[in-house]
């Protein structure tokens, strides 16, 4: 018997965007603020970006989203100085934030 991917579930990437977009706001406006920003925003905010990976991707919007978290993810890894050994990392939302 061939086996078979499980089915995609774009609902649930698309949701799981969603939540993912509302962290980012709430981390920003306390960072506009300067507000102390709870690091459980951003162990949940890994969380939802470890759940986008794996979860099957049905179709085109499922892909899209996939495709945006890895974006944001490469372009929130630590960079590493030339001239320091220790990595100096930097937040920034991964989507677009709306008015």
């Amino acid at each position: 018997m061939p086996k078979h991917d499980p089915p995609g579930d774009d609902a649930a990437l698309l949701e799981l965007e969603r939540e993912l977009m509302e962290l980012d706001r709430a981390i920003r406006a306390a960072e506009e603020n300067r507000e102390a920003i709870n690091y459980a925003l951003f162990d949940r905010r890994d969380e939802l970006m470890v759940r986008m990976f794996n979860t099957p991707a049905a179709g085109l919007p499922g892909l899209a989203v996939q495709a945006r978290a890895r974006t944001c993810l490469s372009a929130s890894l630590p960079r590493v100085r030339a001239t320091s050994r220790s990595t100096s990392r930097t937040w920034a939302p991964c989507w677009p934030m709306a008015s």
